[in-house]
């Protein structure tokens, strides 16, 4: 329960009658409090209020400042302040704080401020914050305004808030490495960053109780010296006891050798675990993909599925993963990947199997035919080829998965839209209001994992098998060959040939939930849109969004002022209403559903590495025959890079107890 501090009126002198209550609302984050924590009580520190109304006789009236005098704020309470003035304000709109000093380090979260009229109770304003206060913070009333409705000097307020955050969020377009600082991304140090960016103290707690928390078991481990080689088993690798153990997650994948075998829980996990947005539908049009590079055994294949090519493909029962991103790709010594192309299909049970893999995109050999490996390898004395045949797949998807679909388009591709809404649109914009919650932290995550996680010689650096500038590399291959429209969910399903219909592939949660949850978030969208750009008189709904010029600055910035051309496919002007819900609703999608989908199923997933190693430590096989039960824990890492997989993958998957506040 918030502590409610008790009221202190400010009267100036008998001749002022009309009372304003004002309720101080600061957030429950560590330090919250007006004064940095270790620094002593001064009288200097005097905090002062205005506020601002607006009324039909008076386009603009303001209070004089009310000094508060020394004002200490508690974290997470409340605090009343009566203000009399002399005439009334009619509609209040802004709140003025003002410090006369600030000590460095010396901030305050504010939550929110409300406003009730004395005289008539029932009226009220309330003004939103959530953010850190400095010397001097002006807080606008909740209630959304385009720039063509605002007044004279809410036009300048607003210049002057856009003012500031640009000072605070320059970009360059000159980068020293063109091939990783893809499009302008925020590169700054952590300290750099504006303080509303950073994580909050509850955020970084929750994420270093992760790190101790996984560490504590790691360290259990790695006190065992037994445990630092390879083990020559791979059923008892299977069964050597892992973070799981310490963390108590329902993690629905079994621990033991049986489920690392198991085809259908292989083909679970491409459907609904963190790579799921990876699979496609075969076509009968090119069956084999480009180029006829798939060169699987059509009778056999046919003799597995128990039913012709053809029919397969009309059925919608054929799909296929292909990480030909990885070929001829640049490993750390001692590590190997595979550019492996899976063939699945949906079986009698309704479950989706793998039953064919070739593990490079054309013969590695020469002359020599494309090995490909095959289900019905399963259960005979050829068991372990399939199974290391698996396990190059899986290390692919774990690879394309985390660069691509994880850290570029979740992450790393949020940035130029979190810079441009900072840049472009005031905290009054009704699109900036829409995107806020969906950017919180987005710039200080990434900060963090750019100092931590994937920076040269990083934790994930360490586990995976691309050599690091490869990394950098690809990312900007991919970033080249990625347009916004992607963000659709709906027209990336359509991309990947993925019907709608939950018969043709069961089980395929992604698909399912993606298109619910994004109908709604366009329905949400346009429907709050439509209430500031419709309903304008003569002016048409496309009218006003063209008419609206921080928006379209917005766009520009977005659109032409990145390196690389811009985001492509981005508009340089937004033209119509249904364009700009269709851009907010593709953002929000980008930094809730999607990151949701393939970020916190990463630990189910990427935990066991017996099924999803980060990296592999042998050659893929060149032939489809060979290999025998001892050899297969050899392509696996130690147990001291496994444990350290299984922590990075608890971490990432980790919820904050930290929730955005609307």
């Amino acid at each position: 329960m918030k502590l409610v501090k008790k009221a202190k009126t400010f009267d100036a002198g008998p001749e002022h009658k009309y009372l304003y209550k004002i309720f101080i609302e600061t957030g429950d984050i560590d330090h919250a409090s007006h004064l940095a924590p270790d620094v002593p009580f001064t009288a200097e520190r005097n905090m002062s209020v205005r506020l601002f109304g607006r009324s039909e006789e008076n386009d603009e009236t303001s209070t004089e400042d009310h000094e508060l005098g020394f004002t200490f704020f508690r974290e997470d309470s409340t605090k009343e302040i009566h203000v009399e003035v002399s005439e009334p304000l009619g509609e209040v709109w802004m709140v003025e704080f003002r410090r006369s000093t600030l000590i460095s380090g010396e901030l305050w979260f504010l939550n929110r401020v409300t406003i009730e009229e004395g005289q008539n109770p029932g009226r009220k304003w309330v003004f939103p914050a959530y953010r850190w206060m400095t010397e001097l913070e002006l807080i606008r009333s909740g209630k959304p305004v385009l720039p063509q409705d605002e007044t004279r000097f809410g036009l300048q307020q607003r210049q002057l808030e856009l003012e500031r955050r640009r000072g605070q969020l320059p970009f360059t377009k000159h980068v020293t490495e063109p091939t990783y600082s893809f499009n302008g991304s925020f590169t700054n140090p952590i300290g750099d960053l504006p303080v509303d960016e950073r994580w909050d103290l509850r955020k970084v707690v929750s994420f270093e109780k992760a790190i101790a928390h996984g560490a504590a078991g790691l360290l259990t481990h790695l006190l065992d010296k037994r445990r630092h080689d390879h083990i020559e088993d791979w059923a008892k690798y299977c069964n050597v006891p892992d973070l799981l153990d310490f963390h108590n997650r329902n993690v629905e994948l079994a621990k033991n050798p049986a489920s690392a075998r198991d085809d259908e829980e292989f083909g679970r996990q491409r459907l609904q675990g963190p790579t799921s947005p990876h699979i496609q539908r075969l076509l009968a049009e090119s069956p084999r993909l480009e180029n006829d590079k798939f060169q699987y055994d059509q009778a056999r294949v046919e003799k597995i599925i128990g039913s012709t090519l053809e029919d397969a493909l009309a059925g919608n029962r054929l799909y296929f993963t292909d990480a030909k991103l990885l070929d001829q790709r640049v490993t750390d010594q001692g590590k190997y990947l595979a550019p492996a192309i899976a063939l699945y299909w949906v079986n009698s049970n309704q479950n989706l199997v793998p039953i064919a893999i070739q593990l490079f995109q054309s013969a590695p050999d020469g002359d020599k035919p494309v090995p490909v490996f095959y289900s019905d390898q399963a259960g005979t004395e050829e068991a372990a080829n399939w199974l290391v045949a698996k396990l190059f797949v899986a290390s692919a998807e774990l690879q394309l998965h985390q660069l691509s679909t994880h850290l570029l388009r979740t992450h790393l591709l949020n940035e130029p839209f979190v810079l441009a809404t900072n840049r472009q649109l005031p905290t009054a914009h009704p699109v900036f209001k829409l995107l806020r919650p969906h950017f919180k932290y987005t710039l200080g995550i990434n900060a963090q994992a750019r100092s931590s996680l994937i920076q040269l010689g990083g934790i994930f650096d360490t586990i995976v098998a691309l050599e690091h500038t490869e990394t950098r590399r690809m990312l900007a291959y991919r970033f080249s060959e990625w347009r916004f429209e992607f963000e659709d969910p709906i027209a990336d399903l359509k991309r990947r040939n993925i019907t709608e219909n939950p018969q043709d592939l069961p089980g395929y949660f992604y698909r399912d939930d993606a298109t619910a949850i994004f109908g709604i978030i366009k329905r949400h969208v346009r429907s709050l849109l439509g209430i500031f750009y419709e309903q304008r008189g003569d002016e048409t709904a496309d009218t006003a969004v063209k008419n609206d010029t921080e928006l379209q600055a917005w766009a520009y910035e977005i659109a032409d002022t990145f390196e690389f051309g811009g985001q492509k496919g981005f508009p340089s002007q937004i033209t119509s209403l249904e364009q700009l819900s269709q851009i907010v609703s593709n953002l929000i999608w980008m930094g809730s559903g999607q990151h949701a989908a393939v970020n916190f199923t990463q630990y189910q997933s990427y935990g066991y590495v017996a099924i999803h190693p980060a990296s592999l430590y042998r050659p893929a096989p060149t032939a489809p025959t060979g290999l025998t039960e001892l050899d297969v824990a050899k392509f696996l890492p130690d147990a001291d890079k496994s444990h350290k997989q299984t922590l990075i993958h608890y971490i990432l998957a980790t919820y904050s107890n930290h929730a955005y506040n609307l």
